[in-house]
């Protein structure tokens, strides 16, 4: 897949002085799991190269173009219809052109000078062991005289442990996520998540609409075409660090998709802390598509402080 960006984000906060974060353009590659030549290995990545600009207060300004390559590959092993153990290794190499900010031009002095810094890289990797299942499932069939036939009822357990060495980014550009991947120390996390599905098993729109309007009995129902799709989702994940002597615990993320109506999605996502039994943040994200041309996307987030 190949995704061409124009982005512009401001931020109209009081305070942020007009702040601009402009991707110009971003262009990304990225490949789901494909099989290496017949091998138990596969591979899966993302590439992006960006033009990048950040305008607003003066020691915030920020030029650079940045090219971002962040392969995986796993080897999936398959015990039987219940487990599946997955060995993953990601590997990442960004490199950063010279790049431009703004600096005073002396200690006591109010006025700013551009500044340009050598180009540089960053090379980082993790190392990560899933287990997914056993796999619990139960099917309720609701007959062939509706346009929803079956409805599958998916309960998953999964565990990971994911590996991720130190590194020093202190001396790289900060735009946005992909500059901060890691920190200083290492990290051992232990992360556990269960995942419940409802899939449905229902016949294709067009095809349903052509059986309703048949008045004379020409088309068979077991002759429709069918189609499976997720209409909802719940996700319930933590994980535990093991480098950490205390506050192991990260927060319990819990998110939940919808899909009311074909084209329209919600997303709700909410985090609680143990340490301090409250919610700290809710994200409610609602996309869909009208006529087929236009897609919109809004979202309500609220965060504790």
């Amino acid at each position: 897949t190949v995704k061409l960006l124009f982005d512009r984000l401001d931020d109209l906060r009081e305070g942020s002085d007009d702040r601009q974060d402009q991707k110009m353009p971003e262009i990304s590659i990225t490949s789901q799991n494909q099989q290496i030549f017949g091998t138990p290995l596969y591979i899966r990545q993302e590439t992006k190269a960006a033009r990048l600009r950040r305008e607003g207060k003066p020691e915030e300004f920020l030029e650079m173009n940045r090219l971002d390559i962040h392969p995986t590959l796993s080897m999936p092993i398959n015990w039987g219809n219940a487990l599946t153990v997955t060995p993953k290794f990601t590997f990442r190499e960004t490199y950063y052109s010279e790049f431009t900010t703004k600096e005073k031009v002396s200690e006591s002095s109010e006025e700013y000078q551009k500044k340009t810094h050598d180009a540089d890289s960053r090379e980082y990797y993790t190392a990560e062991l899933d287990l997914s299942g056993p796999r619990f499932q139960r099917i309720f069939d609701r007959g062939n005289a509706r346009q929803t036939q079956k409805i599958k009822h998916l309960i998953e357990p999964s565990f990971s442990y994911k590996y991720l060495p130190g590194i020093d980014e202190s001396k790289l550009p900060k735009f946005d996520g992909i500059d901060q991947i890691g920190s200083e120390k290492q990290s051992r996390m232990l992360s556990y998540s269960l995942t419940q599905r409802l899939l449905t098993k229902r016949v294709k729109q067009k095809d349903w609409e052509r059986f309703l309007h048949d008045e004379e009995g020409e088309i068979a129902q077991e002759d429709l075409a069918t189609e499976t799709a997720e209409m909802a989702s719940f996700v319930l994940s933590q994980s535990y660090n093991l480098e950490l002597d205390e506050h192991q615990f990260s927060d319990i993320s819990a998110t939940l998709n919808l899909e009311p109506w074909k084209d329209y999605d919600v997303k709700v996502t909410a985090t609680y802390n143990p340490y301090v039994s409250s919610f700290v943040s809710t994200m409610v994200d609602l996309k869909g598509e009208m006529w087929d041309v236009w897609k919109f996307d809004a979202r309500w987030r609220r965060t504790a402080t």
